[in-house]
C-alpha cells in the first residue's frame, strides 16, 4: 500500500480461528513505518503476528485438540490445497459482489496463508520483508 494511504478495516472485537481460539486484538502500536490504519477499532497488522504465534503454538498441539495441528499433520500438500480452496472461495465472493462473504473468505484466506507459511517454514516477517524490498 502506498505511503499515506489508509485501508478501511472493519471493527472486530474477537477473531475465532478455525480451532476455536479467541484472540483479543490490542490495537495499533505507535512508532512510524507503514501500517494498516485502524482508526481506533482494535484491528491492526500486528494482530496477524499474534495469530502467527498462536498458529505456531497450535502446530505442537495434539491433532484431536486443534484444527491447525490436524491440518498441518496432513502435510504441506493438504495445507496448500486448503489455502487454494479458500482463495477460490474469496475470488468467487468478490466476483459475486458480496462484501460480507468477501470479509469472511478473506479471513479464511489469511488464516490458511499463515498455516501454509508455518508448514513451509517461512515466517510472516520474512514475507513482509520481501514486500518491503519490492517497494
Amino acid at each position: 500500500m502506498p505511503r499515506g494511504r489508509r485501508a478501511a478495516v472493519r471493527q472486530r472485537r474477537r477473531l475465532r480461528p478455525c480451532d476455536g481460539l479467541e484472540l483479543q486484538p490490542e490495537g495499533t502500536r505507535g512508532g512510524g513505518g507503514d501500517r494498516v490504519s485502524n482508526e481506533g477499532n482494535g484491528a491492526s497488522a500486528d494482530f496477524l503476528l499474534e495469530l502467527e504465534a498462536v498458529i505456531r503454538s497450535r502446530a505442537e498441539a495434539a491433532p484431536q485438540e486443534s484444527y491447525t495441528a490436524r491440518l498441518l499433520g496432513e502435510g504441506i500438500q493438504r495445507v496448500a490445497q486448503k489455502f487454494g480452496e479458500e482463495s477460490v472461495e474469496l475470488a468467487l465472493a468478490a466476483a459475486a459482489g458480496d462484501p460480507r462473504a468477501v470479509r469472511a473468505e478473506a479471513a479464511d484466506v489469511l488464516y490458511h496463508l499463515l498455516v501454509l507459511l508455518e508448514g513451509a517454514g517461512v515466517s510472516l516477517a520474512e514475507v513482509l520483508e520481501e514486500l518491503r524490498s519490492r517497494r
